[in-house]
């Protein structure tokens, strides 16, 4: 049993035994009733009641990151209309707008043919297949935005070497795709499955040892070499920078195609929805981190970004 001490505590104690009899998981309301707890006993609240006042205190007393302070935010909320229902007049709180805190790493043009040229020119004597690997593996995520483990998991039979597609099945929300390459890498894939002899069933990017698909920490080690080749170190300006990784690539590929899309005179509206479907979000929430640029070589699209995400991502409500 939890015990809480506060005019309330009978009204925590008997939500979280509620929801722990429905199966749910509750260890976000602990936290959060936790706190309540705390600030409604130093308020020295000894009706039933929140007021809008105690509300707002009761938000003020955290301090964590934007992505936490929502979910708690979000929990206080549900408690709240539970409250309500129990007859017990409780203010609830507006939801924050959830934005990522997280700050990618966007190569440059110039950084990036730099990249190019080391991973081609890559020499790792005791693993010479990763040495062929690497320039492909970088080309496809650069060229197309997808994701490492999805690009790995690619056989040659999910590969249209005369339409240039490939055929994602393997994805992270499990939602197949279908993603067009450009045909100059399009020719690049033909002579890497000619000169490797690979069958339909094989693995594009196979591992050394068995009959699987490359993993991520051996790809990691080898674009550490390539950075490093290419001159490019690792620096990360405040904790939430990711640094220069692979993944990055799929950022740095969202960036050239919103800039690219404002080249040609597409309204900002209609492209973001689209490049969410292509990059397999769930949602156009999904998608604000790619819509997060802090360098001041792209400060335009910083402002596009703003501009267009102010309106966004509006409230959500339990009843939506």
């Amino acid at each position: 049993m939890d015990k809480y001490t506060c005019v309330l505590h009978s009204e925590m104690e008997s939500f979280l035994n509620y929801y722990r009899s429905l199966g749910h998981d509750v260890r976000g309301y602990v936290t959060i009733f936790n706190q309540l707890d705390l600030v409604l006993r130093e308020l020295n609240v000894a009706e039933k009641v929140i007021t809008n006042y105690v509300a707002v205190q009761f938000s003020k007393s955290f301090s964590v990151r934007p992505y936490c302070f929502h979910n708690y935010i979000s929990h206080y909320n549900v408690f709240a209309r539970y409250l309500k229902r129990l007859g017990v007049d409780a203010c609830e709180l507006e939801l924050p707008l959830l934005k990522s805190d997280y700050t990618p790493y966007i190569y440059s043009d110039e950084e990036w043919c730099r990249i190019i040229e080391a991973a081609d020119n890559l020499v790792i004597p005791r693993c010479p297949l990763y040495s062929i690997q690497m320039p492909l593996l970088i080309r496809i995520i650069y060229g197309c935005g997808t994701r490492i483990n999805e690009t790995l998991s690619l056989k040659v039979s999910d590969v249209d070497l005369i339409s240039g597609v490939l055929y994602l099945k393997r994805t992270k929300n499990k939602r197949h795709r279908i993603v067009p390459m450009d045909n100059t890498l399009t020719e690049i894939f033909r002579k890497y499955v000619l000169v490797r002899g690979l069958k339909a069933d094989d693995y594009v990017f196979y591992s050394q040892r068995k009959r699987d698909h490359w993993g991520v920490y051996s790809v990691d080690n080898c674009f550490e070499h390539i950075l490093k080749n290419a001159g490019i170190s690792f620096v990360r300006e405040n904790h939430n920078d990711r640094g220069p990784c692979v993944h990055c690539f799929r950022h740095t590929f969202v960036l050239n195609s919103l800039k690219k899309s404002e080249k040609n005179g597409r309204d900002f509206s209609e492209t973001v929805p689209f490049l969410s479907t292509y990059l397999g979000h769930s949602s156009i929430r999904e998608t604000d981190k790619y819509l997060r640029f802090s360098y001041e070589l792209y400060e335009d699209a910083v402002d596009l970004v703003e501009s267009y995400t102010a309106n966004l991502f509006p409230e959500v409500n339990s009843n939506d």
